[in-house]
């Protein structure tokens, strides 16, 4: 959400790794669409997708499995943000 909220533009795609129920999808996007629309970004499109079936959503494991081994002071972090490099930019918290 602090991501989207950063981006802050309307008529934004959010993709979504992972496919579960109906139910729970529609869940999940009520709640995204209306928190985003409380300040004031619409028109937000949000889908559900296999990572498996889709090399965006692969790459984003990717590079977040790579910061998390860094916050979880893994003994190859390092070298997995190395390769990285100033790709990644701090965001800073949103308050929301």
């Amino acid at each position: 959400m602090e991501l989207l909220l950063k981006v802050g533009k309307n008529d934004q795609v959010v993709t979504i790794d992972g496919k579960s129920s109906k139910k729970y999808d529609k869940q999940v996007r009520t709640y995204l669409r209306q928190c985003l629309k409380d300040k004031g970004i619409e028109n937000t499109s949000i889908k559900f997708v296999d990572s498996r079936k889709d090399s965006l959503i692969q790459l984003a494991d990717i590079v977040a499995g790579a910061v998390a081994r860094s916050f979880k002071k893994k003994d190859d972090a390092q070298k997995y943000l190395n390769l990285l490099g100033d790709k990644i930019i701090k965001i800073e918290k949103i308050k929301i």
